[in-house]
């Protein structure tokens, strides 16, 4: 039974450390603007979907810069979203589930899952990740003029 009780505490403890690793970030993460969301809405969206994804994925944590990554997917989510439809017409409701901010977050996590686990080699090895994971970063580099980490 001691050894149950260690264990959940050590657990608690790490949960609690990954937590205040997270808020540091989010404190220095860039968040989208044109958003239905307040920006404490979207933190705490962040927070959740990151700790889930971290307990998720013990082995490899949560790591700095997950939040930038996370940052860009919500940004793409939540542009045209909305809360409760608006009145007038009515809106396809495919389209209206779409767009509902909802289920946003569920989204924005297997969004984000999913890069993670094609990303994790960066995040994971010392060793330089492979052409395949870099090309397409140097791609939208190239194309869009713009300064992408790794892009080259």
């Amino acid at each position: 039974l001691e050894s149950a009780v260690a264990a959940m505490h050590t657990s608690i403890a790490e949960s609690e450390r990954v937590e205040l690793e997270i808020r540091k970030d989010l404190d220095r993460t860039t968040l989208p603007t044109t958003c239905y969301l307040s920006s404490d809405v979207l933190r705490q969206t962040m927070l959740r979907i990151l700790m889930v994804w971290a307990k998720s994925n013990p082995s490899e944590g949560y790591r700095q810069g997950m939040n930038e990554i996370l940052a860009v997917i919500l940004a793409a989510a939540t542009d045209g979203a909305f809360g409760p439809p608006p009145p007038g017409p009515s809106i396809p409701a495919l389209l209206l589930a779409a767009s509902d901010v909802a289920f946003i977050e569920h989204d924005c996590y297997a969004l984000f899952d999913e890069i993670m686990r094609r990303q994790l080699p960066i995040y994971t090895s010392s060793q330089r990740p492979p052409e395949s994971i870099t090309e397409p970063r140097k791609s939208i580099a190239r194309r869009t003029g713009l300064d992408v980490a790794g892009g080259g």
